[in-house]
């Protein structure tokens, strides 16, 4: 670096007072140049803090959370919430994070013979040409296949299948000079030798609905998920996806995304409608039958005539259909569920637990995001909303998510390389954390079960346009946000003059005086916001510390025994399920609320919560949940949902409510 050493400075003083003057000049002009460089740099830093990501280079291997690396500080700092930060990658975590066998997707031995583009379907005749045998005897057919809609029926009592009934045509197109043009939705393919079935597959093609044109400066929304993904497992698992969605689409990650209820039911919910699993059985789903009658969002975009689409994969036990009837009138323009019930049911293999991870040849993930690709890009040209929802890679095991990091990459690539992240907000998130497996047993693994990740992208000229909009949700990113806040943003986006400046400021005013539980992430969350206020139940509030109690403490006794008497309780009008017993306590801490100097919540002296785990027989059961000590009465109670951390398989097969089957044993 050119410029006067303190050497030549010292040399410069014995000189001429003339030459002593001007190189004391010289060297005062140029240390204010560098203050004034270093103030305009803090500046800048400062204001950086809550408005952009940090740069991340990210090798492929590990993720490192740069943001907070060589502290022991808090992701969230707030006087009505703390959440203390934690290291993906902290000793006690790394013995659970373990390699995983890639998925065997090989149903049929001669490779994937029929392949699919966005409106057709061909022949690979590299895969033909390893037949041996006369390729002149190979045919293969296209099959297209239905949604049965069932027909109304005046009680609302609809048969379990309502949302599950298929119809073959009994016509077979054949696949003729390489490629074939689909115009049908939901097509099986099938080749044969002599009438005999070598190969099988399935594809979707989601046909152009009515929709209104995309014109300038309007933007289609799409939701894709991953079930059971908190925060920092993403980053372990999906580096590149992480890397893809901080640097090259600059989306904003919400880092004190809080879940609300147990599964994944009670967190969509929330998402989807904008109420409780409680409320809604109140008002549309009072018979705990179809879904029909509840206000979704894809509604709300259905009436500003927005094309819509939902898709999930692992159907069996989906959103709405695990231990549910889901819809009878097909709810989305593109609605995935049957093909996806059909596919599975046919081709499914190499199941380790739940879910398949295979149809045929390929990764079940793989078909969910083909069947994205060809959606969204297909529908580019107009206005849509949609819903992409995956569980077959990570809802049963912490190390499964990996295998999706590349086809995540691959299938975001596509998009980005046709120019969707520009007509397109992108909403990444998942519902709740991994809820079982060793990793349970860590306060970290506790604390990550309740914080799924959340990402949200969106186009340069969308965030140019709504400065303010974009301001408050950077700031958001660092406040305790939860589903329902998620609900309203995209309430917000049905109608985009919801997001002029004028607006904003005028709502924000509002909200000041009239506080609510669903916030729009672009409006600015209050910073003294509780767990209480974001409509989060104590058992779920990560605003929490905790500590290591005995599970010989004789309160500690009387808190695991008042978990199992209240889970008997529920299972009391079941005769077919067996009463359970106390055979171990696993853990136990206490919990308080973090200090805060302003927050409107407090713990009440004269009580005290205990978070217990037990272990129940008959069947090995284990189980978790808060439960309130009231000192003066003695009185112990259990606070929100009790939390199974281990899996029931059949030994609930006897009884179908959802909930209940956590704890049924079967006699």
């Amino acid at each position: 670096m050119d410029g006067p050493t303190p050497k030549d400075s010292l040399i410069s003083l014995t000189t001429s007072k003339r030459k002593r003057d001007r190189s004391h000049e010289q060297l005062m002009r140029k240390q204010l140049l560098l203050l004034g460089v270093v103030f305009l740099s803090l500046v800048w830093l400062l204001f950086q803090k809550d408005t952009s990501m940090p740069s991340l280079h990210i090798p492929p291997g590990r993720i490192i959370d740069e943001e907070f690396q060589g502290q022991t500080a808090f992701l969230i700092n707030t006087t009505g919430c703390k959440i203390p930060y934690m290291d993906p990658f902290d000793e006690l975590i790394q013995k659970f994070i373990t390699d995983i066998d890639p998925p065997k997707c090989n149903k049929f031995n001669i490779g994937r013979l029929v392949k699919a583009d966005y409106d057709s379907v061909f022949i690979d005749f590299d895969v033909l040409n390893n037949i041996s045998v006369d390729q002149n005897q190979v045919k293969c057919y296209y099959t297209e296949f239905w949604r049965i809609e069932q027909p109304l029926l005046k009680d609302g009592h609809y048969a379990a299948n309502v949302d599950a009934e298929v119809r073959f045509s009994s016509k077979d197109i054949e696949i003729k000079n390489r490629t074939t043009i689909v115009n049908e939705e939901f097509i099986k393919v099938f080749c044969e030798i002599k009438n005999e079935t070598i190969y099988k597959d399935y594809f979707a093609f989601p046909q152009s609905r009515k929709g209104r044109h995309r014109e300038h400066n309007t933007v289609s929304i799409s939701l894709i998920g991953f079930d059971s993904v908190s925060r920092l497992n993403l980053l372990r698992q999906m580096p590149r996806t992480v890397a893809f969605l901080k640097e090259k689409v600059i989306s904003v990650e919400m880092l004190g995304y809080n879940k609300v209820g147990d599964n994944t039911f009670p967190n969509m919910i929330p998402v989807l409608v904008g109420r409780t699993v409680e409320e809604i059985k109140e008002t549309c789903w009072r018979q705990e039958n179809i879904f029909d009658n509840c206000s979704f969002i894809w509604n709300k975009y259905k009436e500003s005539n927005f094309s819509t689409a939902y898709y999930e994969d692992a159907t069996w036990m989906g959103l709405f259909n695990y231990q549910k009837y889901g819809f009878r009138k097909q709810p989305t323009d593109f609605y995935g569920q049957i093909f996806s019930l059909t596919a599975e049911n046919d081709l499914g293999c190499d199941k380790r637990l739940n879910a398949h991870l295979c149809i045929g040849n390929r990764m079940v993930l793989s078909v969910l995001l083909e069947s994205a690709s060809r959606y969204i890009i297909g529908s580019r040209d107009m206005l849509t909303w949609s819903m992409f929802w995956t569980s077959s890679l990570t809802h049963d095991y912490l190390n499964l998510p990996r295998l999706a990091d590349l086809p995540f990459v691959d299938f975001m690539e596509n998009l980005f390389n046709n120019d969707i992240f520009n007509s397109t907000i992108f909403i990444f998130m998942s519902d709740h954390g991994i809820r079982w497996g060793g990793i349970r047993s860590t306060y970290q693994g506790y604390m990550e079960e309740r914080l799924p990740f959340l990402f949200i992208s969106f186009p340069e000229w969308f965030r140019n346009t709504y400065q303010l909009a974009i301001r408050n949700l950077k700031a958001n990113r660092r406040r305790l946000t939860t589903h329902f806040d998620l609900h309203e943003t995209l309430l917000d986006l049905v109608d985009l003059n919801n997001l002029q400046d004028e607006v904003i400021i005028e709502r924000t005013n509002f909200l000041y005086h009239n506080a609510r539980r669903g916030i729009s992430l672009f409006l600015p969350i209050p910073e003294n916001r509780t767990c209480e206020d974001a409509g989060i139940t104590e058992n779920w509030c990560t605003c929490y510390t905790s500590k290591s109690v005995s599970v010989s403490n004789p309160m500690v006794k009387q808190a695991a025994l008042a978990l199992v008497n209240f889970m008997n309780s529920l299972l009391d009008n079941h005769r077919e399920c067996s009463q359970l017993n106390l055979h171990e306590i696993v853990s136990a801490r206490i919990e308080q609320l973090m200090s805060t100097e302003e927050s409107n919540d407090s713990i009440n002296t004269k009580s005290t919560d205990y978070i217990v785990t037990v272990n129940t027989e008959p069947g090995n059961g284990v189980f978790e949940a808060t439960v309130r000590h009231r000192i003066f009465s003695e009185d112990y109670t259990v606070i929100g949902d009790v939390s199974r951390l281990n899996t029931y398989g059949d030994q609930s097969k006897c009884i179908s409510h959802y909930m209940l089957k956590l704890y049924c044993f079967c006699i």
